[in-house]
């Protein structure tokens, strides 16, 4: 889940998504630029459906949706605030920050990421 801090559009970095991307699993990566990290020539943000907010905004989404963000052309910064609360069959991959990182999928699975959920529960009061 990302929460939008500031007001954010296209102009500042504005999170963009490419719906039913999360059925196809883990996909080759390459180093860009940008965020995105996909084959520039395959994967556009001309794909992708951008996401506008105001601060508060949550956006949920599996991390195996093709996502990613423009360079921010505005002045100011655009922060945003990322919670991981993750389905049984998605983890992260550690540091993926280049494409020597994100093959570390393996690993991922092994150092239990796979499966880890959040959980709670509520004590329940009894009546005086």
């Amino acid at each position: 889940m990302l929460n939008y801090l500031v007001p954010t559009r296209f102009e500042n970095g504005a999170l963009h998504v490419v719906p039913g991307t999360h059925t196809q699993g883990v996909m080759e990566h390459t180093d860009t630029f940008s965020h995105l990290g996909l084959d520039p020539d395959q994967w556009t943000f001309d794909k992708a459906v951008c996401v506008d907010g105001q601060p508060g905004d949550a956006i949920f989404f599996h991390v195996n949706t093709v996502h990613g963000s423009p360079p921010n052309t505005n002045d100011g910064p655009r922060p945003v605030f990322i919670h991981r609360y993750r389905r049984a069959d998605d983890f992260v991959v550690i540091s993926g920050s280049s494409v020597a990182n994100r093959r570390r999928v393996a690993e991922a699975k092994d150092q239990n990421q796979l499966g880890l959920m959040v959980r709670g529960s509520r004590k329940q009061l009894r009546p005086h």
